[in-house]
């Protein structure tokens, strides 16, 4: 058991990576609670916001 299971109530996790598959299964269960933004999620919302971002 997470220490998040019982205690964590929000979270917003970034990286400028891909996150690995055993962490987008453990926030899959708490997505009242906790999302994931990885490299291309961070340049779509930019985008989505005008700013211009381009994937290199």
């Amino acid at each position: 058991m997470y220490a998040a299971d019982n205690e964590a109530t929000k979270g917003i996790f970034m990286s400028n990576k891909k996150f690995h598959s055993e962490s987008e299964r453990f926030v899959k269960k708490l997505t009242k609670y906790f999302i994931l933004i990885d490299v291309n999620k961070w340049v779509q919302l930019a985008n989505d916001c005008e700013y211009d971002i381009s994937e290199k």
